[in-house]
């Protein structure tokens, strides 16, 4: 067999098969009722196969190949003729299994069109089919349509569900786009058993790149949002959520800024909890361990058979309830909920409260009328201020709108006084004697540190609108004043200037203007103190001296997180020395950079001791060298006007060698200052 192709092979050596067995055969015609023409007919065959070589079946797969790829080949001589049909049947379904494999392959990552439908028409009216005809003869082709093609939809739907499986998390990312993928992974769900395959897949997934410091908790909430979308589309009965939530939800418990994350969503009126509260019939919240099962309902069904011991179904519940089911109280969320909008009041400029009023309305409906009076007392509070200060704004013009409060309903407040400006003190003191006319009975409480400010600062080469707290504008209103002094203050000024209740919130909003570019923090010549001048001029400062927030820390962490994460799920493909390689490479790498890190900080320390040295020993001995003046010495030993310089170095400064300094009245001008106008 080795002197031809060995594909062109096969039809010839099928052919004189045929031939051979028709030869066979002829005789056994003759006898009309021979009993045991079934087991002569079994023997021929196990002969026959014993005696063929390996090769053949390698030839005839590699021409039934050429047969598939080309409609013009010609066919294989039908081997059924002495019951080798399995053969073909066999080489042929491994070759069409290949190229059914590589269709559902080519259709990976696209998830904004239906792919599952036109797969399964393709494999049962089009190419798949076609082909068949084009080895099989017609009766088994007829045999295959009821076989073979079952077989091929199977498979092609048990291959098109574990990739899509494997997607499944970067689907649910993509939702809404990719509502065509979860469709398809609903009808492949029902093709195959892969309920269980999908539970575990995404709960890994979800455990490697979703449940870890690196993901801000809103990140979680939403990725979760959409989980809990996407399976409710593939498993209307909730059955795959309960098994895939359970990690989140316990993962968020843990978290301490989820509620305060959920409650953001319910008031936010871009977010979809608001879209959805609107769409859904805004039935009460149900938590879980007040979902019983309604016995009287006629429309009642047992629990799916793969359902969990503590697994409830109820129709009723919609992203709000299940985001409040994560805990066992509502009343959590209604805290943290007052004190949001609480937060979103004190806010508000102009008492616009349509926003607030309407999604109060529709958590009112899910958390009942009575859990949420204390908030419809605060929204009538502002609409009562805005009432008062219409009729006070009709006696005197002042700029401030404040909000009256009754106390009681609002959350507790940390009430700290400090200093106003004279200005701010005017105006305030102007509403308190018409508020005074207005209700004689009542007296106003300010509380300073609450609100915002509208604020204009004109600098020499640009103009910032901003709006910042009563205590920021404070702040930066005593640069302006201290403006003909120089501008230049300390934190312990500012303090005590303003009476603040602590050092804290002044550094805080002295970094909050250096931030913004308004203060620049300098540090004094001889001491170690830190002032702070106004900065006429932006400089724009570069990425590395920018100070590090702790916000920025965070995202950094994050960062650095999700890298390692990567790196992780990049090489959990690769071979155990592979693996060990890569760590030992880390590890040098780690290594020399903390090594390099430690000598830039020794140097670093050499060269400040060593300047440290300096300044002391020119301190120290700076009012001896007055009293006892040094000796003429050549300021250069090889200098040819030594004498000259040894008088300008004996005249120095700091004695021995001093080089000589600028002549009087040639001294630059000095470099800090303000220049207010």
């Amino acid at each position: 067999m080795g002197g031809k192709n060995d594909s062109s092979l096969a039809p010839e050596v099928a052919q004189i098969l045929v031939d051979y067995y028709v030869a066979w055969e002829a005789p056994l015609r003759n006898i009309p009722a021979y009993e045991n023409a079934d087991e002569l007919t079994t023997i021929f065959h196990d002969q026959l196969f014993a005696t063929l070589p390996v090769e053949l079946a390698k030839s005839l797969r590699l021409h039934l190949v050429q047969v598939l790829s080309d409609d013009t080949s010609s066919s294989v001589p039908s081997l059924d003729v002495f019951g080798a049909q399995a053969i073909t049947e066999m080489l042929s379904a491994e070759i069409l299994y290949d190229e059914i494999e590589n269709e559902v392959l080519a259709n990976k990552g696209q998830w904004e069109e239906p792919v599952l439908d036109n797969l399964r028409k393709w494999i049962a009216y089009g190419g798949i089919s076609v082909k068949m005809q084009s080895i099989m003869s017609k009766e088994p082709v007829k045999r295959w349509a009821d076989t073979w093609l079952q077989r091929f939809d199977f498979f092609a739907c048990e291959k098109f569900c574990e990739m899509r499986i494997e997607e499944l998390f970067d689907i649910i990312v993509d939702y809404p786009d990719s509502t065509a993928a979860i469709n398809d992974i609903k009808t492949c769900l029902e093709r195959v058993q892969y309920r269980s395959h999908l539970v575990k897949q995404l709960k890994t997934l979800n455990e490697t790149r979703l449940l870890h410091a690196g993901a801000s908790t809103q990140l979680i909430l939403t990725q979760y949002i959409s989980t809990i979308k996407c399976l409710l589309i593939i498993d209307p009965t909730g059955v795959l959520l309960a098994s895939v939530a359970e990690p989140i939800r316990k993962y968020l418990r843990e978290r301490p800024d989820t509620i305060r994350s959920i409650v953001a969503s319910f008031v936010d009126e871009e977010s979809e909890l608001v879209e959805e509260g609107d769409a859904q019939d805004n039935a009460p919240i149900v938590l879980e361990n007040d979902d019983a099962p309604d016995w009287e309902d006629p429309n009642w069904e047992p629990e799916p058979i793969d359902a969990g011991p503590n697994f409830r179904s109820d129709g009723r519940k919609d992203l709000i309830s299940t985001l409040v089911s994560i805990y066992d109280s509502k009343e959590v969320f209604v805290e943290e909920l007052q004190v949001m909008l609480a937060q979103r009041l004190m806010s508000l400029k102009d008492y616009n409260l349509e926003k607030e009023i309407r999604n109060i309305e529709i958590l009112k409906l899910k958390f009942g009328e009575t859990t949420l009076h204390a908030c419809e007392v605060m929204l009538k509070d502002v609409a009562d201020s805005k009432r008062i200060d219409q009729n006070i704004r009709s006696q005197i013009e002042t700029v401030i709108r404040p909000i009256v409060v009754s106390r009681q309903f609002w959350p507790e407040i940390e009430d700290f006084s400090f200093n106003l400006t004279e200005q701010m003190q005017t105006y305030r003191k102007q509403y308190e004697d018409a508020y005074a006319r207005f209700k004689p009975d009542k007296r106003l409480h300010w509380i300073p540190q609450i609100g915002n400010v509208s604020i204009t600062l004109d600098l020499e080469d640009r103009t910032l609108n901003l709006d910042v707290t009563p205590f920021q504008a404070t702040v930066i209103d005593l640069f302006a004043v201290n403006g003909v002094t120089g501008g230049k203050m300390t934190a312990q000024d500012i303090e005590e200037q303003l009476e603040a209740p602590n050092s804290v919130i002044v550094q805080d909003t002295l970094a909050f203007w250096i931030k913004k570019g308004v203060l620049k923090e300098e540090k004094l010549r001889d001491e170690d103190i830190a002032v702070y001048r106004v900065l006429e001029h932006y400089e724009a400062t570069s990425p590395k001296s920018k100070p590090r927030t702790m916000l920025g820390l965070i995202e950094l962490a994050s960062a650095r997180n999700c890298y390692w994460v990567g790196v992780r799920y990049h090489c959990s493909g690769l071979s155990r020395g592979a693996r060990i390689g890569v760590g030992v490479a880390v590890a040098v790498g780690v290594l020399l950079l903390i090594a390099l890190f430690s000598l830039l900080c020794f140097c670093r320390r050499r060269r400040n001791l060593k300047q440290q040295g300096q300044a002391y020993e020119q301190q120290m001995y700076a009012p001896y060298q007055q009293n006892y003046p040094a000796p003429q010495m050549p300021y250069y030993q090889g200098h040819p006007d030594g004498q000259q310089q040894g008088q300008q170095g004996q005249q120095g400064q700091f004695g021995y060698n001093a080089p000589p300094g600028p002549p009087p009245g040639d001294y630059p001008p000095p470099k800090y200052g303000i220049n207010y106008s």
